[in-house]
């Protein structure tokens, strides 16, 4: 990753590494120098400051509160400028889960549900990096409803209000929103077009 980071950054490449070695050559096209072509996916500081060593951007985890968030913009920051690296903080992204209805318990209750439903397919069907016991439906409700406060979720002006936060709060540039259906095609159809709404008050 840092080999062709460097390459698209600087528009040449050589590799000298255990892994690769090859002579220097140019990248064609030539690429777009003010454009960062890569972003780390952080969920703490450790891993901010290993994106910082590096020079790059951060996507923030959807599964942390706003403190936390903040938190690890501030150790990517720090430690970005201690590696003499200037980075722009509108080239980090916040990332939530996201859900609106007609009022803010029902869309709450929406993305609890989901969050439930994927929790429980995942332990189904994937193979987890570290062995632990599978969660009940129950363990698993809890969870996403002790998350609730990490997403955006709520009638359309709640939501407004929780993405003017954010922006305000991290100072970020971008925020990936992920609609939350609750396992119903319908129902995320309905939230990416309520998205529409929510937008068009900024």
């Amino acid at each position: 990753m840092a080999l062709l980071d460097a390459a698209l950054r600087q528009g040449r490449a050589k590799g000298g590494g255990d892994r690769y070695r090859f002579d220097e050559v140019p990248v064609i096209p030539t690429p777009v120098p003010s454009r960062a072509p890569f972003v780390l996916a952080v969920a703490s500081p450790d891993s901010a400051r290993l994106a910082a060593r590096h020079g790059l951007p951060v996507l923030l985890s959807p599964v942390t509160d706003l403190p936390t968030k903040r938190a690890v913009l501030d150790a990517h920051a720090e430690t970005a400028a201690e590696h003499g690296h200037q980075l722009d903080p509108r080239d980090n992204i916040d990332s939530s889960y996201f859900a609106t209805a007609e009022d803010t318990a029902t869309a709450r209750d929406l993305l609890t549900e989901g969050i439930t439903e994927l929790t429980l397919r995942a332990a189904q069907e994937g193979t987890p990096l570290l062995e632990r016991p599978k969660p009940t439906p129950a363990q698993a409700r809890d969870e996403a409803a002790q998350l609730a406060d990490c997403h955006i979720a709520g009638d359309v002006r709640e939501c407004r209000r929780l993405l003017a936060q954010r922006r305000e709060a991290l100072g970020i540039g971008r925020i990936l929103l992920m609609p939350e259906g609750a396992g119903s095609r319908e129902a995320a159809l309905r939230t990416i077009r309520a998205a529409g709404e929510v937008f068009a008050l900024f």
